[in-house]
């Protein structure tokens, strides 16, 4: 039998085993999330904990390499009152995209032609275009993002979820991340803790204007035109959006192999794009 490496994981391997991979694949895996509070039930690593999973069993399944998890991103929203010990760590966006850049940057260093970037926390999408641009355009490396989670458009596990559209079961700390941190630990989630929280419009905005999700915009004359930067706490007292009760392990088992499934597949056809990077050293490591 041939051997292969007692781990997917680059940081678990010693250098011979990463070369035994790129043998093989030219592309590697960065799965990247945040820390941030969850409500009273979930912990703070919720997505970032969602992302590693995803990537660990499209990695299984593909034999396509993965870094460790970057476990911190873009989240000012999240920090809640001074000295709460809300638990949320943010980068700002300068220094988001000087991490993802440099250690995308490494990579391509290291022989590997191909990028993609595994998201789990739906704001670090917000402001990543200019390092995903940049290392495309500095190296000529394939460069790719998949964002495997849903909020305002639950096409893709509809089937899964329970929660009706008014219980906005994707979004935050609600049925859909509560039965993921279930598959993933169940000792982690503290459903004698869990409440059910709509979102409710900022007390400082006219009655005209709805906060009806998450989501950045709000809703005027019947159009989601209107962003106004807000706080999360503005608009959810516990920091919980929708119904965690109707999250269950069984659910979040099937949510993370759906969307581990959807990325077996563009893994595989990505391994037949052809990639020619014109930049390999990565000369500007030490740039102040």
């Amino acid at each position: 039998m041939d051997y292969h490496p007692v781990s997917n994981c680059i940081g678990e391997l010693a250098w011979p085993d990463i070369q035994w991979f790129q043998k093989r694949s030219d592309i590697v895996m960065i799965p990247v999330g945040s820390l941030e509070q969850h409500g009273a039930h979930l912990p703070t690593l919720c997505d970032s904990l969602a992302v590693q999973n995803i990537t660990r069993r499209i990695s299984k399944a593909t034999d396509v390499p993965h870094y460790p998890l970057v476990w911190t991103g873009y989240a000012p929203h999240h920090l809640k009152a001074p000295g709460k010990g809300w638990g949320t760590v943010t980068l700002r966006p300068s220094t988001f995209n000087d991490l993802m850049y440099d250690i995308g940057r490494s990579a391509i260093h290291h022989g590997w032609n191909k990028i993609m970037f595994l998201f789990g926390h739906a704001s670090n999408a917000k402001i990543c275009d200019p390092f995903l641009r940049k290392l495309r355009y500095d190296t000529g490396a394939f460069i790719g993002l998949y964002k495997p989670y849903s909020e305002r458009d639950l096409h893709y596990i509809r089937d899964i979820l329970t929660g009706g559209v008014e219980d906005t079961p994707g979004w935050h700390a609600g049925e859909m991340e509560t039965a993921e941190m279930l598959a993933v630990n169940e000792e982690w989630v503290h459903l004698d803790r869990v409440v059910k929280e709509h979102t409710h419009t900022p007390s400082w905005l006219p009655e005209a204007f709805e906060k009806e999700d998450g989501a950045a915009d709000v809703k005027f004359l019947g159009e989601r035109f209107m962003v106004f930067p807000m706080e999360h706490m503005e608009f959810t007292d516990s920091g919980v959006i929708g119904d965690p009760t109707a999250g269950t392990k069984e659910k979040g088992e099937k949510i993370l192999q759906r969307y581990a499934d959807y990325g077996i597949k563009a893994i595989e056809e990505i391994k037949k794009v052809k990639v020619e990077v014109r930049v390999r050293e990565f000369t500007n490591r030490c740039d102040w």
